[in-house]
């Protein structure tokens, strides 16, 4: 075959693939059409890599996988398609004139982003990456029996990563993808920064956001494909805040135990200098405000 009808089929294939899929087994060819309870969504792939994480050289972050990640932070829409009835954002207008389900899901807590992940991948025939103690039937869990205040018993939580259902990624994985998998390290201020533009272009945050959440995807895309990972809303990941460690680390998934679950990227209340790689930002699981909402990763 000649290289250049290579290409063209290569290429053929990614554009298909941003198009149809869900995707959440290895590779990057997308096995489904992401049909979460009705609600189509989109992800993006993410190749394995390696970055520094910090300033200094010998603190670097392998991932080893490649992985899939939400195109955008999981909208109202397919939050209530999955998680049905309970469930209300304190934004309730679209500014950009659409539907309100277009918006990114706020005002939701870790807890509840963990069993939305288990209820998708049991929409979408995956199993289920997530157990929490007590809990067998997930298909049937009530969003009102889901805790808003510490539970002991949700924050030993375990995750199975030999399973092919959705999950949060990891702080490692989120930080990877917002970089665009760009291995040049965290020189960039913000995800798309390419060091002389506008973070406006790429992120609702504090200057720009009118004091609101915006409709996911309308502003641009980073070298990957990936929206909003900058602004809007704060979002959660899996493992607990704590010390990153020095050297070189492969697939860290966050510290064992502790009292925060991690948060990244800022929010449309959040300054520029918050919305940077460098800004780490935590809270209590239990608590959900309408800065915070997460996206989907997979497998």
């Amino acid at each position: 075959m000649k290289m250049r009808s290579l290409v063209s089929l290569l290429m053929g294939v990614l554009a298909a693939a941003v198009l149809l899929f869900a995707g959440c087994d290895n590779g990057t060819t997308p096995p489904d059409d992401g049909n979460g309870g009705g609600v189509s969504f989109a992800m993006r792939y993410v190749p394995a890599g390696s970055y520094q994480r910090d300033d200094t050289a010998t603190n670097i972050t392998v991932i080893s996988n490649g992985y899939w990640i939400g195109e955008t932070e999981v909208t109202k829409g397919l939050f209530d398609a999955v998680m049905g009835s309970g469930h209300s954002n304190h934004f309730t207008t679209n500014p950009e004139g659409g539907s309100a389900s277009l918006l990114p899901v706020e005002q939701v807590n870790w807890y509840a982003a963990i069993a939305f992940c288990n209820k998708l991948s049991l929409k979408d025939g995956k199993d289920p990456v997530y157990s929490v103690s007590g809990i067998s039937d997930w298909t049937n869990l009530a969003y009102s029996a889901i805790p808003v205040s510490s539970n002991s018993t949700w924050d030993a939580a375990t995750q199975d990563r030999s399973k092919n259902g959705y999950r949060l990624p990891t702080e490692a994985e989120w930080m990877w993808a917002a970089m665009g998998a760009d291995t040049g390290g965290r020189s960039k201020a913000f995800a798309g920064s390419t060091g002389s533009n506008s973070i406006g272009d790429y992120a609702w945050y504090k200057e720009n956001a009118g004091s609101k959440t915006h409709e996911t995807g309308s502003k641009l895309a980073n070298e990957l494909g990936i929206k909003d990972m900058t602004g809007n809303v704060y979002e959660w990941c899996w493992g607990w805040y704590g010390t990153i460690g020095t050297g070189t680390l492969t697939d860290p998934t966050g510290a064992a135990s502790g009292t925060f679950r991690i948060l990244r990227g800022g929010s449309w209340s959040s300054e520029a200098i918050n919305c940077t790689f460098a800004n780490r930002f935590a809270n209590y699981p239990d608590l959900g405000t309408h800065s915070f909402g997460f996206r989907v990763a997979c497998p």
